[in-house]
């Protein structure tokens, strides 16, 4: 169980990082710098696959316990 809580953790850290990089694209696309809020969308994006990433690892542990009673 405390991996499974660990992983939560990492998963909100996650998906803090990519709202911080979204705001950053935001701001960026607002000032006309293209080539920046691009970049921050894209950093965005790779923390959401990161949070996915383990949110799977969540389902897989959660799933094992499930298993093993």
């Amino acid at each position: 169980m405390e991996r499974i809580a660990k992983l939560a953790d990492m998963i909100r850290e996650e998906v803090c990082d990519a709202a911080k990089y979204a705001k950053l694209a935001l701001q960026a696309k607002d000032t006309g710098e293209a080539a920046d809020a691009r970049t921050f969308a894209d950093i965005a994006n790779q923390e959401l696959g990161h949070a996915d990433r383990l949110h799977a690892m969540v389902v897989s542990a959660i799933e094992a316990v499930k298993r093993e009673g």
